[in-house]
């Protein structure tokens, strides 16, 4: 599936799309997190009490907000989600 090619020759009614992560505005750092990582998406929309949308809670936005109030506290090896993969030398 070619995205930039479905949305210039497909109504977005037909495309095939993914059902969105929505959270109150009360919703912990935590629970954001587990349910946007539950769907497998890097975001998640804030709603109000009547479920309208008021903004949206993105990975970047969380990982701005470390690095401006957090950027002597936490170490980049902690947020790492992957193991390091070592290349042969002479490689």
């Amino acid at each position: 599936m070619n995205l930039t090619r479905d949305l210039k020759n497909e109504p977005v009614r037909k495309l095939s799309l993914r059902d969105a992560v929505a959270i109150g505005s009360t919703t912990t750092l935590g629970e954001a997190v587990a349910a946007m990582r539950g769907a497998h998406l890097g975001c998640a929309v804030i709603v109000d009490d009547a479920h309208r949308p008021t903004a949206m809670f993105t990975e970047r936005g969380l990982a701005e907000y470390l690095f401006e109030y957090f950027p002597q506290q936490v170490a980049v090896q902690r947020l790492g989600n992957a193991p390091w993969m070592h290349a042969r030398e002479g490689a």
